[in-house]
């Protein structure tokens, strides 16, 4: 009875990555995590092991569930999918991740958000200064602002070539500590 529960186990456990790998980065880390936890359950009772199995299928229907809200909230999905087909790809997705699943509509309109390279940058009206935002999926965001009091200078990085670590000697005028 004993191996029949891990057999099963390693089964679900098998498909509960199988669907975590289509969905976004962040998703996947939390269902690595609770594969992880419910695979570190170790026991000689069956009674722990059926409860594991039983956690182990609710994650792999909460990962359906999720990848099935994912793949619907698509446009390429909105756009495309209607009726029959809608239906059709409830049913890949009902068994997304077991052998033998074939998917003919998922992998036509399907693909996973992975990490954003998106960001937003903005200048100031006179030009004096820099704002950059970047998200950082599940972690919150990277900012960067720069200012410079004489923006005629220009933004450009120095000539590595010119560039000096001697703290004396300055590149303009205008830079010159008050003396």
């Amino acid at each position: 009875m004993g191996e029949k529960l891990t057999g099963e186990f390693q089964y679900l456990s098998a498909v509960a990555t199988k669907i975590s790998s289509a969905l976004s980065d962040r998703d996947q880390k939390v269902a690595r995590k609770w594969i992880n936890k419910l695979s570190s359950y170790e026991s000689k009772s069956i009674d722990v092991a059926r409860s594991r199995n039983d956690l182990m299928r609710s994650l792999v229907g909460v990962l359906r569930s999720e990848l099935l809200f994912r793949v619907l909230s698509t446009k390429k999905v909105k756009a495309k999918i209607k009726g029959a087909d809608l239906k059709e790809l409830k049913r890949e997705i009902a068994t997304f991740g077991e052998p033998g699943h074939t998917s003919r509509i998922l992998k036509n309109v399907y693909e996973p958000d992975r990490a954003q390279t998106s960001f937003m940058s903005i200048w100031s009206p006179d030009k004096r200064t820099y704002l950059a935002a970047k998200p950082i999926a599940g972690e919150g965001a990277l900012i960067y602002m720069a200012v410079t009091p004489h923006p005629e200078l220009g933004w450009d990085l120095p000539d590595p070539n010119t560039f000096t670590t001697d703290f004396y000697r300055y590149p303009t005028e205008d830079c010159l500590p008050p003396l």
